[in-house]
């Protein structure tokens, strides 16, 4: 009875992590069908975020225009089974992160790896983010960023939520 038991558990914990690397997956595919324009839905921000796929499909890249003189660029890829994210920053920095679980409510989470250019104390960076698909022209994200070498607290993750619709798809 201990073995069948412990062989249930073992095909759950399997099917988990297959559910997982399918999350990674099927979210990059997602996000190739973002190609287009989006804004953001709140009316005192004028936030403009550009999805382009690139390179043979095998990787997504997210140009945000929050005014003439400030982007940023984050480019998606799979590393095998992993969804890696590299943000390049208008604080002149290039954090890594990495899809690390979906929930229940088809939220993907995001979480630090490394970085470029994270040696300033007095900096930021991006250490986490969330995204949620709500439909083909509707999405969902929130991003925390810490200061360079502090401690990250997970709980501030789902302050600020901002939404997004989109304008136009692709030409």
């Amino acid at each position: 009875m201990k073995s069948i038991f412990a062989l249930i558990v073992f095909a759950c914990f399997c099917s988990t992590l297959r559910a997982d690397e399918y999350d990674a997956a099927r979210l990059f595919s997602q996000l190739k069908d973002f190609e287009g324009e989006w804004r953001i839905t709140e009316p005192s921000r004028d936030t403009i975020v550009t999805f382009e796929v690139i390179a043979s499909g095998s990787a997504v890249v997210e140009r945000w225009t929050m005014s003439p003189t400030r982007t940023s660029m984050t480019v998606y890829a799979l590393d095998g089974d992993d969804l890696i994210v590299t943000h390049y920053c208008p604080q002149e920095n290039a954090p890594r992160l990495k899809l690390v679980r979906t929930d229940s409510n088809g939220i993907h989470r995001f979480s630090f790896l490394d970085g470029l250019n994270l040696q300033d104390k007095e900096g930021s960076h991006q250490h986490a983010f969330w995204m949620q698909v709500k439909s083909s022209s509707q999405f969902v994200r929130g991003e925390t960023y810490i200061k360079n070498g502090s401690e990250y607290v997970a709980t501030e993750d789902l302050k600020d939520p901002q939404t997004f619709v989109r304008v136009a798809a692709k030409k």
